[in-house]
């Protein structure tokens, strides 16, 4: 075993139950390391990890370095890995339980620190894990004028892991007009650090300029196992009784968020938080829309969720349409647009359905734009998607509607569809404008130790 500590911290024998050893498949061991710190300023932080194994079997080192401070904590924000200074941050409490513990908030908090800001969250399980995205067998289009698809193929599926989201909305100056409504707060800015397999892939401060999300500046951050902290730092804004919104989300639409609350300076307040939704989610309910044409069955899309399941069933050409009556009159960011069913068939083995995103013209009674379309889609069950990749910008008139448009393509059964419930089972809906920004590569600030408790994920069996 080769264990190594940074900056200049000299690493001494392993006080008890150092290497070597030997580990059973999935067995845990915490070894602890003294550092002398001789010639390290107080305040600063050191860090061990484990570099490598002597094994002939298979290893994975799955923790964070471990890390601490020389002598005490620095009474100041640091983006350093041990989040110390985050005591009293504000807890979440759930009124339904979140699906994935990654994406459960247990406590959230932000500070302003001259033209700095700095957020912090904490997780229910470990950030940034990602979810194996099932590689879709539709064929994917994108008529002109709209975004993209990726065509699919009869070969087995392969693994894909779905990226997952972590979020904070930023009300940087309560006194300025404009913004874009998220949870019920005009927001000015937000951060978002996005990866998977515990890998940031991307990591960001995006400004609205009125009209769309422009990339303002890069992020300082860290993670623990369960605990992320973030800096951005923003000289051309204007903080003044600054809020923020937290949320987590994945490729599937899972969310957990918690209600605005303000930054704070150097004192610390109570606020309850409440679980809301992601901006952009809407679902599938029953209630009639403004224009009932061109569908066999027209409904709504609305942010909030049904609690009374119910289904629409498609015979022969029928179609069912949910339109997004928030859209008319707004512009939709660029991004990937999502539809999530809970969609099945009297006889799945030989029925297909289509999935289309539409712009439809209340006045006029016909198709603006055609978005993109998931066509001859033979996948059922619960959660079944549909993405558009990389939509442009789009403008809606007042007298136009975002619609989705889901209608039986062929095959000798019927396809239902399932919506307007409470739970999991028929909670259908929609997404629109997921950001996926280009991956970029920034440096991670990390913390360290004085004395310090490395733990790591040993040898493992080879899969067989």
């Amino acid at each position: 075993m080769s264990p190594e500590s940074t900056p200049s911290g000299r690493l001494g024998a392993p006080l008890a139950g150092g290497p070597p050893f030997d580990l059973n498949p999935g067995e845990n061991r915490t070894v602890i390391w003294p550092i002398d710190t001789t010639g390290l300023a107080p305040l600063s932080t050191v860090s061990a990890r484990v570099l490598s194994v002597v094994t002939n079997g298979s290893y994975l080192f799955e923790n964070e370095p471990a890390r601490a401070y020389v002598g005490a904590a620095s009474p100041n924000k640091n983006i350093d890995g041990l989040f110390q200074d985050w005591a009293g941050a504000t807890a979440d409490s759930d009124l339904s339980p979140v699906r994935r513990a990654s994406l459960d908030i247990k406590n959230s908090d932000g500070s302003v620190v001259g033209s700095d800001v700095y957020l912090y969250m904490k997780f229910g399980g470990t950030p940034l894990e990602g979810t194996p995205a099932p590689r879709r067998q539709a064929r994917q289009q994108a008529p002109g004028g709209g975004g993209g698809g990726t065509s699919g193929s009869g070969t087995p599926p392969g693994r894909l892991v779905g990226y997952d989201y972590i979020r904070f909305f930023l009300r940087t100056d309560d006194t300025a007009s404009g913004g874009i409504d998220v949870n019920g707060l005009l927001v000015d800015r937000y951060v978002e650090l996005r990866g998977r397999e515990r890998q940031v892939r991307s990591a960001a401060v995006y400004r609205w300029t009125g009209s769309s999300w422009q990339w303002e500046a890069p992020l300082t951050w860290a993670f623990g196992d369960v605990e992320v902290e973030v800096r951005a730092s923003l000289p051309n804004a204007t903080f003044r009784s600054s809020q923020i919104v937290g949320m987590t989300v994945d490729w599937m639409g899972v969310v957990d968020s918690a209600s605005a609350q303000p930054t704070r300076a150097a004192t610390r307040g109570a606020h309850g938080p409440v679980v809301l939704d992601i901006s952009g989610q809407w679902y599938l309910r029953d209630t009639p829309p403004s224009d009932q044409m061109g569908c066999t069955v027209n409904r709504k899309a609305e942010r909030t969720q049904g609690s009374s399941n119910k289904s629409v069933t498609l015979t022969g050409n029928e179609s069912a349409c949910w339109d997004v009556d928030d859209t008319s009159g707004q512009t939709v960011p660029a991004g990937d647009w999502q539809s999530v069913l809970d969609i099945y068939s009297s006889s799945p083995s030989d029925t297909t359905y289509n999935v289309i995103f539409q712009i439809w013209d209340k006045t006029n009674h016909q198709v603006v734009t055609t978005i993109g379309s998931c066509t001859g889609v033979s996948n059922y069950g619960n959660d079944q998607t549909c993405t558009i990749y990389s939509v442009g910008s789009q403008t809606i008139a007042s007298d136009q509607v975002v619609r989705l448009r889901v209608e039986r393509a062929g095959g000798g059964g019927t396809v239902r569809i399932d919506y307007d419930s409470g739970t999991s089972a028929g909670d259908s809906r929609l997404f629109l404008a997921i950001p996926e920004f280009h991956d970029v590569a920034f440096p991670v600030t990390l913390g360290a130790t004085a004395v310090l408790a490395i733990a790591w994920m040993r040898r493992r069996k080879p899969a067989s």
